[in-house]
C-alpha cells in the first residue's frame, strides 16, 4: 500500500477500469489489472 501513496495510484479507477473491461468482455486485460491490485491488498 506504501508503494501506491508513493507512485499516486488510484486504486478506485484501476478496479472500475477491471470490472469496465469484464463487462466489455476482455478478461485478460482484467486480470492483468487485478494481478497489479492483488499485491496490495
Amino acid at each position: 500500500m506504501e508503494r501506491c501513496w508513493s507512485l499516486d495510484c488510484d486504486l478506485d479507477f484501476m478496479i472500475l477500469r477491471a470490472r469496465w473491461l469484464r463487462r466489455r468482455d476482455l478478461p485478460g486485460q482484467a486480470i492483468a489489472i487485478e494481478e497489479e491490485l492483488q499485491p496490495i491488498f
